[in-house]
């Protein structure tokens, strides 16, 4: 079963330097598939996530950009913080987050809260970006596509079902009609 209707794709660039955003929003040009909106900081994002009420058929994809200006380990908590509070507010949103350095254990832990993919910002993050998210559309459109199927298996089952029943009943009733 194809489905003919494609839903759109929202993304939200969550970054604090401009010129990222802009680069990024590059790849995702096409506004008949893509809606792109800006965020310069996470709160921001948690607050248009709050207001906003958005198609229920559409994909929420969130491109999150670390920054460990400052102190370290401040940065890293309320990172944590605010992906649980994304993720607590629209769970149905996949998060992707771009981090200045590679950390294994908090990239194990980035995932373990509900993140889709953790990687480090590099000359290849880009197309890591790009690649992500075209997986989250084709998991999610194949999720859909499935939930589709069984909804139509189980209207002919039940179809079916009817039919013998009905058949059964008219057996029953008017045997002389089809028994010779």
């Amino acid at each position: 079963m194809i489905i003919s209707v494609r839903s759109k794709t929202i993304l939200f660039l969550v970054d604090e330097h401009k010129a990222f955003l802009d680069e990024l929003s590059l790849e995702f040009h096409d506004e008949s598939k893509y809606q792109i909106i800006h965020c310069y900081n996470i709160s921001r994002f948690i607050d248009i996530l709050a207001e906003k009420k958005f198609p229920l058929d559409s994909y929420r994809i969130g491109i999150i950009g670390g920054y460990f200006n400052g102190e370290k380990d401040d940065r890293i908590k309320q990172l944590r913080q605010s992906i649980r509070e994304i993720k607590t507010e629209a769970s149905a949103i996949e998060l992707i987050v771009i981090l200045p350095e590679h950390d294994e254990s908090l990239e194990n832990e980035l995932l373990s809260i509900g993140c889709y993919a953790v990687f480090q910002r590099n000359e290849n993050a880009f197309l890591r970006i790009t690649n992500h998210v075209r997986g989250i559309i084709s998991k999610l459109m194949l999720e859909r596509e499935k939930r589709f199927t069984r909804i139509t298996f189980m209207i002919l089952m039940v179809y079916t079902a009817i039919l013998l029943l009905a058949g059964a009943v008219f057996l029953i009733f008017f045997p002389e009609l089809i028994l010779p």
